[in-house]
């Protein structure tokens, strides 16, 4: 990959962030919380891990390390999460976490394009792959949610 392909990568990934936005829109509030009997993650949770996965992915290509926010899924609280039975009351909101996400993913298109371009490709190549994988789980458990 050149250069000129970091542009496009952040647009893809801002695409694929609005189309799960917009996805979610449609969700009734119960099928966001609602863990599915197998235990995988609810669809709050997967977002959750985005907000994260944001965090590590790019945290890595910065001088120093992000504070991880506390509404995303850290090791740690994916692992406790894992223990759980069902989504805990006091989780915080699809639109919290959509907020906080949004910061996060502002402050870091802020500092990737203060930063030279090479060798950010993949890591950008990395976390969208990443990011549509887990749509395709929250499409899956939308579609679940919604028989």
């Amino acid at each position: 990959m050149n250069s000129e392909s970091v542009p496009s990568l952040l647009a893809q990934i801002d695409a694929a962030r609005k189309s799960l936005r917009s996805m979610l829109a449609q969700l009734p509030e119960a099928a966001i919380s609602h863990r599915p009997p197998s235990g995988e993650w609810s669809v709050l949770e997967n977002v959750r891990h985005l907000l994260f996965a944001e965090q590590a992915h790019m945290g890595r290509l910065f001088r120093e390390r992000p504070t991880w926010s506390p509404l995303g899924f850290t090791p740690e609280t994916m692992r406790a999460a894992r223990k759980l039975p069902l989504a805990g009351t006091d989780d915080p909101s699809l639109a919290e976490v959509w907020a906080e996400w949004d910061r996060i993913h502002r402050q870091t298109i802020r500092r990737l394009k203060a930063m030279p371009a090479t060798g950010t490709e993949d890591a950008l190549t990395r976390h969208l792959r990443h990011l549509r994988a887990h749509i395709a789980v929250i499409e899956r458990l939308g579609r679940q949610a919604l028989m």
